[in-house]
Protein backbone atom coordinates (compact mmCIF):
# COMPACT_ATOMS: atom_id res chain seq x y z
CA UNK A 1 0.00 0.00 0.00
CA UNK A 2 1.26 3.52 -0.78
CA UNK A 3 1.28 4.77 2.83
CA UNK A 4 3.52 7.75 2.03
CA UNK A 5 0.95 8.92 -0.53
CA UNK A 6 -1.85 8.52 2.01
CA UNK A 7 0.10 10.68 4.46
CA UNK A 8 0.29 13.33 1.74
CA UNK A 9 -3.51 13.47 1.70
CA UNK A 10 -3.69 14.46 5.37
CA UNK A 11 -3.87 18.06 6.48
CA UNK A 12 -1.36 19.44 8.96
CA UNK A 13 -2.11 17.87 12.36
CA UNK A 14 -4.10 15.12 10.58
CA UNK A 15 -4.24 11.53 11.79
CA UNK A 16 -4.15 8.33 9.74
CA UNK A 17 -6.18 5.90 11.83
CA UNK A 18 -6.17 2.14 11.36
CA UNK A 19 -9.34 0.46 12.58
CA UNK A 20 -8.42 -3.18 12.82
CA UNK A 21 -5.15 -4.72 11.73
CA UNK A 22 -3.30 -3.74 8.57
CA UNK A 23 -2.71 -6.64 6.17
CA UNK A 24 1.06 -6.30 6.65
CA UNK A 25 3.62 -4.14 8.42
CA UNK A 26 3.64 -0.52 7.31
CA UNK A 27 6.53 1.81 6.63
CA UNK A 28 6.11 5.53 7.15
CA UNK A 29 8.47 8.36 6.21
CA UNK A 30 9.07 9.88 9.65
CA UNK A 31 10.06 13.24 8.17
CA UNK A 32 6.56 13.68 6.75
CA UNK A 33 5.03 12.93 10.13
CA UNK A 34 7.23 15.36 12.03
CA UNK A 35 7.33 18.12 9.40
CA UNK A 36 3.55 18.43 9.20
CA UNK A 37 2.74 17.29 12.73
CA UNK A 38 0.79 14.32 11.37
CA UNK A 39 0.19 11.17 13.36
CA UNK A 40 -0.71 7.53 12.96
CA UNK A 41 -3.13 5.88 15.37
CA UNK A 42 -4.91 2.58 15.65
CA UNK A 43 -7.91 0.98 17.30
CA UNK A 44 -9.08 -2.62 17.39
CA UNK A 45 -12.71 -1.50 17.15
CA UNK A 46 -14.78 1.64 17.28
CA UNK A 47 -17.31 2.01 20.06
CA UNK A 48 -20.93 3.15 19.79
CA UNK A 49 -20.05 6.84 20.20
CA UNK A 50 -17.42 6.61 17.46
CA UNK A 51 -19.89 4.91 15.12
CA UNK A 52 -22.49 7.63 15.79
CA UNK A 53 -19.87 10.33 15.06
CA UNK A 54 -18.88 8.57 11.85
CA UNK A 55 -22.49 8.26 10.68
CA UNK A 56 -23.18 11.91 11.51
CA UNK A 57 -20.03 12.95 9.59
CA UNK A 58 -21.09 10.83 6.61
CA UNK A 59 -24.59 12.33 6.66
CA UNK A 60 -23.28 15.90 6.98
CA UNK A 61 -20.97 15.53 4.00
CA UNK A 62 -23.25 13.20 2.03
CA UNK A 63 -20.71 10.38 1.99
CA UNK A 64 -22.25 7.16 0.75
CA UNK A 65 -20.74 3.69 0.38
CA UNK A 66 -19.81 2.22 -2.97
CA UNK A 67 -21.38 -1.20 -3.26
CA UNK A 68 -21.92 -3.87 -5.85
CA UNK A 69 -25.02 -5.92 -5.29
CA UNK A 70 -25.18 -9.54 -6.38
CA UNK A 71 -28.02 -12.02 -5.97
CA UNK A 72 -27.62 -14.51 -3.13
CA UNK A 73 -27.64 -17.24 -5.77
CA UNK A 74 -24.26 -15.89 -6.99
CA UNK A 75 -22.55 -16.07 -3.60
CA UNK A 76 -19.75 -18.27 -4.98
CA UNK A 77 -19.02 -15.74 -7.72
CA UNK A 78 -19.02 -12.87 -5.22
CA UNK A 79 -16.68 -14.73 -2.86
CA UNK A 80 -14.35 -15.57 -5.74
CA UNK A 81 -14.12 -11.86 -6.65
CA UNK A 82 -13.27 -10.97 -3.05
CA UNK A 83 -10.70 -13.77 -2.74
CA UNK A 84 -9.05 -12.68 -6.01
CA UNK A 85 -8.95 -9.02 -4.85
CA UNK A 86 -11.18 -8.06 -7.77
CA UNK A 87 -13.92 -6.49 -5.64
CA UNK A 88 -13.41 -2.72 -6.08
CA UNK A 89 -16.10 -1.87 -3.55
CA UNK A 90 -18.17 -3.65 -0.90
CA UNK A 91 -19.89 -6.75 -2.24
CA UNK A 92 -23.48 -6.99 -0.98
CA UNK A 93 -25.50 -10.17 -1.32
CA UNK A 94 -29.15 -9.42 -2.01
CA UNK A 95 -32.17 -11.58 -1.42
CA UNK A 96 -34.70 -11.63 -4.25
CA UNK A 97 -38.02 -9.96 -3.62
Amino acid sequence: MPWAEYLGLLRTNGTLCFVGVAPSDIQMPVGRLVGSQKSVAGSAIGGRAMMEDMLAFAAQYRIVPRIQGMPMAEVDRAMARVAASRARCRMVLENPG
